[in-house]
Parts: C-alpha cells; sequence; structure tokens
C-alpha cells in the first residue's frame, strides 16, 4: 500500500490503536486487544484506564509494563514502514474521547450497545484520565520525535521528527474544554480531528464553519472534520425489496462523491485529509467494493452494465442517453488541488507562510457557497465556489422509492455571481479561475474587479455553474477554485488527464525557483510516477541527491553548499532532464 502510494504522491495516516476499549468498540476489536487483556482485565470492572498507558497509571513507569510495550510497538511501526515518508500521519487512537471512563458512561443493563455482558457495568468519569492520556502522548511522541542517542540505541528515541501526531474525537463537546480536551491542547500534538460526520444536507460545511473556527482559535493548530460524510446511508429498491445500502460503496464507483468535502474543507481553514474508510477507491484492492445494482431493463435496455473493476465501463441510460462511465481512481480529484497550490509564480507570493484567515460567503437564495482564505494584509486569497444543489445526496446517481434523481448535473443558482468582502480597499483585483477536477477545462473567463471597494465580484456567468448538458456525473460546471491577487493573475499549470494514455518521455519537464538560490530550492515536478533528483558540481560530482521523489513540489536544503553554478538533473525510468541553477 505504501508502495502504490508513493507511486501516486500519497500520504497515508496510521492509526495505530483504531479500536481502543471504547463504547461500542468491542465488536472490532477492543475485547482482544492484547493492552486490554494484559493490563487492564486483570482488574475487576470498571477498568482504571489509566493502567492501559502506564504500570499502575503512574507516568513515571516509563521503562516497564504497559508503556514499555508501547515503546516497543512504535519502534516496531518505524522500523517496518517509517522509512516510506509517505506514511506522513500517525493517530495513536481513533477517537480517543470515546474511552470508556473518559466521560460518565451508564451502560448497566443497556441493551443498545455491542459490549460484552460483563462489560455493561456504570463506567464514571475519571476526572484524571484525559491529563494522563496528555502526559502519555507528550512521552510517547518524544519517543518517536526526538533524536537518536547513537550511544544508546536500545532506549533511544527514534528520531523521526518529520511524522505529525494526529488526535481525533467526537464532538460531544462542541466548544473547547481545557479539562475534556487535554490531549488536544498538548503541544506536541501536530494536528487535530473532529468525526462530525456530516452526511446529510446540502449546508453541511456551512453549519460548522463556526464551530471549526472556534476550535482552531483554541488549538492554534491544523483542525480538520474528519469522517465527513462518512456513511452516505440510502434505500433503494433491490430485486423488489427495499434495501439500506452505503452510497459511497456503490455509487461512488462512478465518481467521488465527497469531491465537495475536500475542496470545502481546503478552503474552510482546515486541513484535508483522505475521507475515512474509502481506501478500497484508493487502490481497488480485488473484490473490494460491491458493483452497483443495475438499472431495470424497461429504463436501460443495454441490461446488465454496472462494474466494480478499475478501467470498467459502465453503462448508463438516463433520459433515453447512453453514456458510458469509466471507474478510476480516488487520486483524480486530490491532483488538482496539490497542482493548484503548487503553481510556482503562486508560490512565490508565499502566501502559507504569512498569516491568513479563513470566510465563507453562504447564500442560501441563489444556492451559491464559497470558501476562502485571505491574507493578513488583504490582498491575497485562495478559494473554491459551488453550486449548493450539488451536495452529495444530489450530485451522483441515486435510485430510490422516491425519484430518481439527476445523474447529469444539477439546477442552477439562481444568479451566476457573488460577492466576497473583505479585501484592501483601492488596488484592482485580478481573478483568475481553476479546474478542480482532473481535465476539466471548463471555467469562468478570469476577469479583474475595478471597484477598488475592498469587495471584490466572481463573475461565473462565462461558464455558469449548474450545466446539464451531457457531461458524466457532477458535470464541469458545478465548482470552480480561484487565486484573487492585487500584483496581477496567477496563470494556471495545464494539467493533462493521461489516466488512458501512455506515458512518454516527453510529457514531463520540471521547473526549480528560485534561481538564483539561497538557504533552499524548490523543485516542481510534472507528470507521474517517482523521479530521482541530483545536483552536481562543475567537476560532475554527485553534492546532493534525493532518490523516489514525489511531486508535484519537493524541497531540497542548499545552504551548505558553496557559491556558483550546478547542475540539477532530474530523471524517471526512461529519461532525464537537467537545469543550471546559482547558488548565492
Amino acid at each position: 500500500m505504501l508502495a502504490a502510494a508513493r507511486a501516486n504522491g500519497l500520504y497515508v495516516q496510521l492509526c495505530i490503536d483504531p479500536n481502543g476499549p471504547g463504547i461500542d468498540y468491542e465488536n472490532y476489536g477492543w475485547g482482544a486487544n492484547p493492552y486490554v487483556m494484559h493490563f487492564l482485565e486483570p482488574s475487576a470492572r470498571p477498568y482504571d484506564l489509566k493502567k492501559y498507558f502506564y504500570q499502575d497509571g503512574d507516568t513515571a513507569n516509563k521503562d516497564v509494563g504497559v508503556f514499555y510495550y508501547w515503546k516497543r510497538k512504535y519502534k516496531y511501526m518505524m522500523a517496518r514502514w517509517g522509512y516510506s515518508v509517505n506514511l506522513a500521519v500517525i493517530e495513536p487512537f481513533n477517537e480517543v474521547d470515546q474511552m470508556l471512563s473518559y466521560r460518565d458512561n451508564w451502560l448497566a443493563g443497556d441493551t443498545t450497545t455491542t459490549l460484552c455482558s460483563e462489560n455493561l457495568v456504570d463506567w464514571p468519569a475519571d476526572p484524571d484520565l484525559p491529563g494522563r492520556i496528555n502526559d502519555w502522548l507528550t512521552d510517547i511522541i518524544s519517543y518517536v520525535k526526538d533524536p537518536v542517542d547513537l550511544n544508546d540505541p536500545v532506549h533511544s528515541p527514534l528520531g523521526e521528527e518529520d511524522r505529525l501526531f494526529l488526535m481525533s474525537y467526537t464532538d460531544v463537546h462542541t466548544t473547547p474544554d481545557p479539562d475534556y480536551h487535554a490531549p488536544f491542547s498538548n503541544p506536541r500534538v501536530d494536528l487535530v480531528d473532529v468525526h462530525r460526520y456530516h452526511n446529510a444536507g446540502e449546508d453541511q460545511v456551512s453549519n460548522t464553519f463556526a464551530v471549526d473556527s472556534t476550535f482552531r482559535a483554541a488549538y492554534l493548530k491544523p483542525f480538520h472534520n474528519g469522517e465527513s460524510g462518512t456513511w452516505g446511508e440510502k434505500q433503494t429498491l433491490i430485486g423488489g425489496q427495499l434495501t439500506d445500502y452505503d452510497g459511497y460503496k456503490i455509487f461512488d464507483n462512478y465518481d467521488v462523491s465527497f469531491h465537495n468535502e475536500l475542496w470545502s474543507s481546503a478552503f474552510s481553514g482546515n486541513f484535508t485529509v483522505s475521507p475515512t474508510w474509502f481506501w478500497e477507491r484508493v487502490f481497488w484492492w480485488k473484490d473490494a467494493l460491491p458493483a452497483p445494482p443495475s438499472e431495470s431493463i424497461t429504463q436501460n435496455p443495454f441490461g446488465l452494465n454496472h462494474t466494480d473493476t478499475l478501467g470498467g465501463i459502465n453503462i448508463l441510460y438516463p433520459n433515453g442517453d447512453s453514456v458510458h462511465v469509466r471507474n478510476r481512481t480516488i487520486y483524480h480529484n486530490f491532483k488538482p488541488l496539490s497542482d493548484l497550490l503548487a503553481i510556482p509564480n503562486w508560490q512565490t507570493l508565499d502566501f502559507f507562510n504569512g498569516d491568513f484567515s479563513a470566510h465563507k460567503v453562504y447564500d442560501e437564495t441563489n444556492k451559491i457557497e464559497c470558501y476562502y482564505l485571505r491574507s493578513a494584509d488583504s490582498t491575497l486569497a485562495i478559494g473554491w465556489v459551488h453550486n449548493l444543489n450539488a451536495y452529495w445526496e444530489n450530485h451522483y446517481y441515486i435510485k430510490n422509492t422516491a425519484t430518481t434523481q439527476n445523474f447529469f448535473g444539477c439546477t442552477a443558482p439562481n444568479a451566476q455571481q457573488v460577492s466576497l468582502p473583505g479585501f484592501a480597499v483601492g488596488p484592482d483585483y485580478y481573478i483568475t479561475y481553476f479546474p478542480t477536477r482532473m481535465n476539466d477545462t471548463i471555467h469562468p473567463a478570469d476577469s479583474t474587479d475595478h471597484s477598488g471597494l475592498g469587495t471584490v465580484l466572481l463573475d461565473l456567468s462565462t461558464a455558469p455553474l449548474g450545466d446539464t448538458v451531457n457531461h458524466y456525473l457532477d458535470t464541469l460546471h458545478l465548482d470552480y477554485a480561484f487565486i484573487i491577487s492585487a500584483t496581477g493573475p496567477v496563470k494556471s499549470l495545464f494539467v493533462e488527464d493521461t489516466t488512458d494514455v501512455p506515458t512518454r518521455a516527453d510529457l514531463w519537464n520540471f521547473e526549480m525557483y528560485p534561481n538564483p538560490a539561497q538557504g533552499e530550492l524548490k523543485i516542481v515536478l510534472h507528470g507521474e510516477g517517482v523521479k530521482d533528483v541530483a545536483l552536481y558540481d562543475l567537476a560532475g560530482r554527485e553534492v546532493m541527491a534525493r532518490a523516489q521523489a514525489v511531486g508535484p513540489l519537493i524541497t531540497l536544503p542548499i545552504g551548505q553548499l558553496s557559491r556558483g553554478p550546478y547542475c540539477v538533473r532530474v530523471a524517471d525510468a526512461t529519461s532525464a532532464r537537467s537545469k543550471t541553477l546559482i547558488v548565492l
């Protein structure tokens, strides 16, 4: 899986212990969890959950008992898979506040849970447990990240300083609480993730915008609404019977219906990760996905025409038209976002190294939503604008008992423009539009707002949202990305969809900036697959190398190099490109 992730430019989040001793988790595996069996079960219920982290619950016990075994587990994980930069994020526990005794849980006689009968007791909140988990995080993250002691490798930290640690939790508390959220305020925790389950309603993102902002302000670290739209549960008539199904496991064969959550998350100030539970759509393991139920023969004379294989063709027959749709991998929706953020002349504006704030415009009347990040001086912004009619329940093909929803598009908003406030008064603002899907080239014409009023108008009328021509699935007029700049237009790198085209040596190149450079060099890699990057001095000696690099953007530290010219060589398995770099 890591090899496939590296080849496709994907980054993996690994949950070390996803099913600890938590509410309703026993049937997933905590009943057989070796840490539960060896360190908790010898005592009576309710367990003292602090002993799940330290022997006797005492933070002084770091080299004996359970913490010793936690260290062995993390050492094994890093030794076995930690070589891969694509293992980027470590999540120690899934929804840590679901642990028994983290909050009051009266389960005696509760028939709605799946816990074994002996665990159906009163689990009173342990006020010391959140703080003890916080201590455990400090200790285990220090063990993973701190520098290696070459004089004592057996007891040494692991030196994995580049790994990001994430803590996830449920949304029981919708406002920050210093006691309850102690593990999430830990300064060594890099990322915070709340599982709010946005699985219904076109206003799902807008309704959580204020809550997200509150958490980000409290933690001062990247925040994410994880498991967005996780279940997608619907009902349909299959074989004459009304059947519940997970829409994401059936109809996402055609496309990825959480596309909206991905883009809105990026520009509502959250960090973006792969929406959970969809690894089948990244790697298309054999028999991992069910084939969607076929339309009836009266609707579709082609009969059985839906497939669950990568590259397979689905024949759809709405409104009398036959349309072929190919199954694709999930990353074709991630790649345009990555390409957008890596545009060289956007990178030179250094937006993400300064302060910026998240904003939204939610036009319920005209059915347009917009999320954007604005620079501290209010002269730059990057964002996403979307037709609200195309939320997840409407924007892919679903048959239910009431109606067959429109497969080919969505209702257009009443208006085709939206104004974004809060920009600096005076300058002209250049609006540049970008695709959000692979090979999506239909977007509004770039424009300039000359008003000088500090309110920038997005005029979408040259490519209106909501086109219902026979573009497959969400149509190419559902949403757009944009960059607003007072310094001039930011031009896109054209992204060619080469899914069905053999790779040729002349289809890739690379850019590097700044040049001349000092301190560090950024290299933008084009094309799929991994590349080997090397720097040579005038004598032809290799002075730096980065093997198996994955784009679109890598950074090389060059501060230790002497001044003068160097050759930068980038090669794949069949060809190579070279350019001259001047180091100051």
